[in-house]
């Protein structure tokens, strides 16, 4: 297997780079790790870090090329830890965002929005176009790491694909978001697509995986990446072993949910964790008014799964004022799935 310049023999690893030349004449490097296996087999491809900012899927996705062992493994690994370099170094979600400006705000220079993308194009289009011609296209199954605010639970996500949907049943987490990308589609004008949705079209089996918080790296997350991972290759015949998947799985949007509001400003302070198990009447969160020194308790109205615990509202991910655990009164802190 070749990827750029990076090389494997059967029953061994390589390292290199896809080499992108931009229009200003610089040259960008993301980083390739190839493991081949000492027995024919798939090819997987698993990229993170097409936004700068979403850095739990760089980690796994290097700590799963440390792991795996070529004597072990029948068919191909192919790794790329940072998809967008430009994006990291920049610590932007899209490379050339202004501070705290949306992921929404220029669509046009957000990588998965973009593939399989344009030689002659953008930065973002153009580290699209060499990896989707040097790596995607030689893969029979995709993994896109990406990751959410740490309010949430760290979800996979999948269109209507039924082999698609097995595949992320096989990753492992408690939630899915299933359907047909329409919401998403509607956000470009541009008849481009998500990388998962490009790979789908070509003909190959693709999801993306949410582990949850961005800015800095939270080692659960980066062990659910890891995890995820080895339990598809598990599936696909890639390594022995048993698989570690969850016995029922919550469908986002689908599922019936209960939505909590507090009637008080304050600082939320939580007492579970997004994708904990709770019982009706347990206590999640306390809610402190450091102005009238008060305390208020916040209790599940439900037995479910926690999907959603902290600010809610637009653009949490990107602006520091709404990262911050200051909650409006009449505001929804909460998200349960029934169990």
């Amino acid at each position: 297997m070749n990827v750029g310049t990076a090389s494997a023999e059967r029953g061994g690893k390589g390292t290199g780079c896809v080499k992108t030349l931009l229009q200003d004449g610089r040259v960008v490097r993301a980083p390739v790790g190839i493991v081949e296996g000492k027995d024919e087999g798939p090819v997987l491809y698993v990229q993170a870090g097409q936004h700068g900012m979403e850095i739990n899927g760089v980690v796994a996705v290097v700590k799963t090329l440390q792991r795996l062992k070529p004597e072990l493994l029948r068919g191909t690994f192919v790794g790329v830890p940072v998809a967008n370099p430009l994006a990291l170094v920049q610590r932007r979600p899209h490379y050339g965002l202004g501070p705290e400006e949306p992921y929404g705000s220029r669509p046009h220079l957000n990588m998965n929005r973009i593939w399989p993308g344009n030689p002659n194009g953008s930065e973002a289009e153009r580290l699209a176009h060499n990896l989707w011609e040097e790596a995607v296209q030689k893969a029979d199954y995709v993994i896109d790491l990406h990751s959410y605010e740490r309010w949430s639970a760290s979800c996979t996500i999948v269109g209507a694909k039924k082999e698609s949907l097995e595949l992320a049943k096989a990753f492992g987490l408690r939630f899915i978001s299933a359907g047909d990308g329409g919401k998403e589609k509607r956000l470009v004008e541009e008849p481009w697509k998500m990388v998962t949705e490009a790979a789908e079209e070509r003909g190959a089996t693709a999801l993306a995986a949410e582990l949850a918080g961005q800015w800095d790296i939270y080692p659960k997350s980066v062990q659910e990446g890891v995890r995820g991972i080895e339990n598809v290759m598990k599936k696909l015949g890639m390594l022995e072993g048993e698989q570690a998947p969850p016995t029922n799985h919550v469908y986002l949007g689908k599922d019936p949910c209960t939505r909590v509001s507090m009637e008080r400003d304050g600082l939320l302070m939580a007492l579970v964790e997004p994708g904990d198990e709770v019982e009706k009447d347990q206590r999640i969160a306390s809610v402190l008014d450091p102005l009238a020194l008060e305390e208020a308790a916040l209790n599940s109205p439900v037995r479910g799964i926690v999907y959603h615990l902290g600010p809610s509202g637009p653009d949490r991910d990107v602006q520091l004022p709404r990262m911050h655990p200051f909650i409006d009164k009449g505001s929804e802190v909460a998200v349960i799935y029934a169990r």
